[in-house]
């Protein structure tokens, strides 16, 4: 079960990524509309922080990007 999890949330950080560098905004610009460093963001996009909800949903706005998208 575990490795199911973690498979979908690399699906997750992999499309947030994508959507990022759609929008032509490097981490640190992105880290900042969303109030984290660059440094905390690529934690966040590489998958060494735990991403919440909360933050999941920032993005998702930030990215006008509907939730429902990833699933």
């Amino acid at each position: 079960m575990k490795n199911s999890i973690e498979t979908k949330m690399n699906l997750i950080l992999n499309k947030l990524k994508k959507e990022r560098l759609k929008t032509g905004l490097s981490q640190w610009d992105f880290g900042e509309k969303i109030g984290l460093s660059q440094n905390a963001y690529y934690k966040l996009e590489t998958g060494k922080t735990k991403l919440d909800l909360y933050r999941f949903l920032n993005i998702c706005k930030v990215l006008d990007i509907e939730p429902s998208s990833f699933f």
